[in-house]
C-alpha cells in the first residue's frame, strides 16, 4: 500500500436491532440470549449488567461471523419472536447492532465452533 493512503472498512449496521430475550431463574444470574444468533449468549448478576453486556455480546458474535465468511442473519421481527413458546415469560430487549468499539479479538471471547455431532 502507498503510504499515507487511507483504508476505510464498511461495517454494515443493520437499521433493525436484534431482539434478545432476558431470562432469570431463582439462584441465577439475568440470562440473555438472541433468537436470531444461536450461541450468542452473555449474562448479568443485574439486569442493568446483563442489558449491558447484551450489545456487546451482540457485537462480538456478529464480528465473529464476518471473520468466518458468513453473513449475519435478518433480524427477526419481535411478533414472529413473541409467537415461539420458548420466549414465554422472557423480557424482550432490542439490541442496536454497533461495530466493535475497544482492543476486542473475537478468538478470544468466543470459543471455537465445534461441528454438528462432534460435541
Amino acid at each position: 500500500m502507498a503510504p499515507g493512503k487511507r483504508v476505510s472498512v464498511a461495517y454494515v449496521i443493520h437499521p433493525r436491532p436484534y431482539l434478545a430475550l432476558v431470562t432469570k431463574e431463582e439462584g441465577s444470574d439475568w440470562n440473555v440470549v438472541f433468537p436470531d444468533l444461536p450461541g450468542c449468549v452473555t449474562a448479568g448478576r443485574s439486569l442493568d449488567e446483563a442489558v449491558a453486556f447484551a450489545e456487546e455480546a451482540l457485537a462480538l458474535h456478529v464480528h465473529g461471523l464476518r471473520e468466518n465468511g458468513e453473513a449475519p442473519p435478518t433480524p427477526s421481527g419481535i411478533q414472529d419472536v413473541m409467537a415461539d413458546p420458548e420466549s414465554a415469560g422472557a423480557l424482550f430487549y432490542l439490541v442496536p447492532l454497533r461495530p466493535l468499539q475497544g482492543p476486542h479479538v473475537a478468538s478470544q471471547h468466543h470459543p471455537r465452533r465445534i461441528p454438528a455431532g462432534r460435541d
